[in-house]
């Protein structure tokens, strides 16, 4: 596995949102201990100039309620420097995945996972954003946004059912965590899940397939997309996810696949199904 110094968070889905989960990697990435982030926000770590387009991006992306969107920012060590953190960041329904990995400046949008996320967006030290696969349209929502936003007023949300798994890394991982949807979408809650390797419920013809990506994500940090039949008990249920990695664990974010008329090709071909854009 690539040796990078990386660690991954938990917080709720809101504009201010809280730390619930720091995974313990965090020491070696900026110094803290895990429990020095917990119930804090983003805002009393960023660097000063980021802080008021940090929080309407924030607004931005909860209101279109991207899978997968990722950024740098420029994060207080505890030894008073700023460090750059590529994040990658997945929304799911009330709780938000987020990865942090320390790379230096001139690798800012340059990096394999940088380039395998679509919606990608920049942080300049002068607190200037860019965006990558920015629709012009979306102007009028960040105008209104930063309207509501300054004026107090409450911002409508509408997240989509989405599960996050979090995998201990190996060559067949176990899962260690499943949001709070996973009966829901999955048909197993979190007692059935946690300790179980990934692959007990993913269909036979595509376990290889499945452990080939998670190989691969730890091999060389990226973002991966992939299609996949799960085990819910009573019937498969077909899931497009996103999934990445860190020191401390691959992530999966989840929801149902609407597209049936692909099932059976995904049932007879697991090992070839290819990715799809969620």
């Amino acid at each position: 596995m690539t040796q990078e110094k990386s660690f991954f968070v938990f917080c709720n889905e809101e504009i201010d949102s809280n730390f619930v989960y720091v995974s313990p990697s965090i020491k070696r990435v900026l110094g803290y201990e895990p429990t020095e982030w917990l119930e804090s926000t983003m805002a009393a770590y960023c660097h000063p100039e980021e802080l008021a387009l940090g929080r309407l991006l924030s607004a931005y992306l909860l209101k279109k309620d991207y899978l997968v969107h990722g950024s740098n920012l420029h994060v207080l060590h505890k030894n008073g420097e700023f460090i750059t953190l590529e994040a990658i960041i997945s929304s799911c329904y009330n709780l938000r995945a987020i990865t942090f990995a320390q790379i230096d400046q001139d690798q800012i949008g340059q990096t394999k996972r940088s380039r395998t996320v679509d919606k990608w967006f920049v942080f300049k030290t002068d607190g200037q954003v860019t965006a990558r696969n920015l629709s012009p349209n979306n102007h009028a929502l960040l105008a209104r946004l930063e309207h509501e936003l300054n004026s107090g007023e409450s911002i409508q949300l509408t997240p989509q059912p989405r599960v996050i798994l979090a995998l201990q890394t190996g060559s067949d991982p176990t899962i260690m965590y499943a949001s709070c949807l996973s009966e829901t979408l999955l048909g197993a809650n979190n007692e059935k899940l946690i300790g179980e390797k990934f692959t007990t419920f993913v269909h036979p013809d595509q376990k290889e397939y499945v452990l080939s990506k998670f190989s691969q994500l730890q091999e060389d940090p990226h973002v991966a997309h992939m299609s996949f039949l799960f085990d819910s008990n009573t019937s498969w249920v077909k899931l497009m996810a996103v999934c990445w990695s860190c020191s401390d664990a691959i992530l999966v974010t989840a929801c149902h696949d609407q597209n049936r008329g692909h099932l059976r090709h995904i049932m007879d071909s697991g090992s070839s199904t290819s990715d799809v854009d969620v």
